[in-house]
């Protein structure tokens, strides 16, 4: 194992237990693998939706692309959260059988 190349992972412990894992998968195809996998679920909806339309603005916003400045992580849901809450205002301000919606 390269000794340079293990001390550049982010996580040496997990990365050396992917290597190990690798290595004997190499002489024992059915050995059953149980390393821990991080999923960033962040609106994978749209993140699929961005890819495929190869929306460029909207995969920055579902933190699918890095933004040119380090900002930090987006949320399009808190982006979206105004003006949805203002539609659902207007409906109930229009239309009394509805008027709990206003609050």
């Amino acid at each position: 194992m390269n000794k340079d190349f293990m001390l550049k992972a982010e996580n040496k412990f997990v990365f050396a237990s992917f290597c190990l894992v690798m290595k004997e998968l190499h002489y024992n195809k059915n050995i059953p693998v149980k390393l821990p996998i991080f999923l960033d679920a962040t609106c994978s909806g749209i993140q699929h939706l961005a890819a495929l339309i190869r929306d460029t603005d909207l995969a920055l916003k579902v933190n699918l692309t890095a933004p040119v400045k380090d900002t930090g992580s987006e949320d399009i849901y808190e982006s979206l959260r105004g003006p949805i809450n203002e539609e659902i205002r207007r409906v109930g301000r229009e239309d009394s059988k509805y008027s709990n919606l206003t609050m």
